[in-house]
């Protein structure tokens, strides 16, 4: 066999050839690289950083997302003045410039005197009083209401507000429903808008109501004696204690109309009281103008505000005596006396 003949020197030489393709390779790559990232990180945009101190911490992240930005806490710290989950503090500072991708560092708060007041509308009663205890509040006054969108024993309104700074142990005042009025059979106000006074007195009068205050607008654009406003207003709930107030329209030319007259009135000889009731009827509708009990040879004198032609009627202990006409110079004329 024959011997191979290697030359050391060649050997050598070609092993550093070897390794110094390999660096330069190396180099080359690494040069690229640095070079396409650069590129990268410089393609971002820059963003102002958003202040998100004071801010729960799921509200920071929504905030946060749509700068791209994103959300590290690094710390944790008692504080008595912001409540738990809210951001005390971040790095870098609020108004900053920043490239899109960077994260905001945050210090949370662990909790203090305060806290946040939870979303309890359209919550049931039992599931309000429950979130209030683990926020800390405490449910305060409670009232209730009829309500077409809210079922019984849920909670219509609150205050203070969701989302608003409370002091631990404070009271949440809360609204709760009773449900739509029309399944306890409760009546509600009609509307009484646009229809003449006349006709809106009978309305009432059929609902057992009775009218406290009528008030007169001059409203040119509008027939005479249209009811313009009301209060209750339509929808709400009535009872039969409830006073009607309405405000009707009155035409500048004819506001004489409506008067101020007296109405006299003698009680008979008789040594006892009697209760005497003086009820008056005219365009405004029939309503009672006095009702007391009056010893035998009592004058009364009642001021009334009439339009038009006005009659009153005198009722002693429950039984119609007499009618008088209310005439337009001030007297009363007897038509029919009992």
């Amino acid at each position: 066999m024959k011997r191979l003949n290697i030359n050391k020197k060649q050997v050598v030489k070609s092993g550093a050839i070897i390794i110094m393709a390999v660096i330069l390779i190396a180099v080359v790559l690494t040069g690229t690289i640095n070079i396409l990232m650069g590129k990268i990180v410089h393609s971002n945009k820059e963003v102002i950083v958003p202040d998100i101190t004071g801010t729960t911490l799921n509200k920071a992240l929504d905030i946060l997302a749509k700068k791209n930005l994103s959300l590290v806490k690094v710390a944790q710290q008692y504080n008595t003045q912001i409540p738990a989950g809210s951001i005390i503090s971040q790095t870098p500072a609020p108004g900053l410039t920043v490239r899109e991708g960077r994260s905001i560092d945050t210090v949370i708060s662990s909790g203090g005197k305060v806290v946040f007041v939870p979303d309890i509308e359209g919550k049931s009663l039992r599931q309000a009083e429950l979130m209030l205890r683990q926020a800390g509040l405490v449910i305060g006054e409670q009232s209730r209401t009829y309500s077409d969108s809210v079922q019984s024993d849920f909670i219509v309104s609150q205050s203070p507000s969701a989302g608003e700074v409370a002091e631990k142990n404070s009271y949440i005042n809360i609204v709760v429903s009773r449900g739509p009025a029309e399944q306890k059979k409760i009546k509600k106000m009609p509307n009484l808008l646009g229809i003449d006074i006349k006709a809106a007195g009978e309305k009432i009068r059929e609902l057992g109501l009775k009218i406290q205050k009528v008030k007169y607008e001059i409203a040119p654009e509008i027939n005479e004696g249209i009811v313009i406003d009301q209060s209750p207003k339509q929808g709400e709930v009535i009872t039969k204690n409830t006073s009607v107030d309405l405000k009707v329209s009155r035409n500048e030319q004819s506001e004489k109309e409506v008067r101020d007259e007296v109405i006299y009135y003698e009680v008979t000889q008789s040594g006892e009281k009697r209760e005497i009731e003086v009820k008056v009827n005219d365009k405004l509708g029939t309503r009672t103008v006095f009702k007391e009990k009056k010893e035998g040879g009592s004058k009364i004198n009642i001021p009334v505000k009439v339009m038009g032609t006005a009659t009153a009627e005198i009722f002693i202990d429950g039984i119609l005596t007499e009618t008088k006409e209310i005439s337009l110079s001030g007297d009363s004329k007897e038509d029919n006396e009992e």
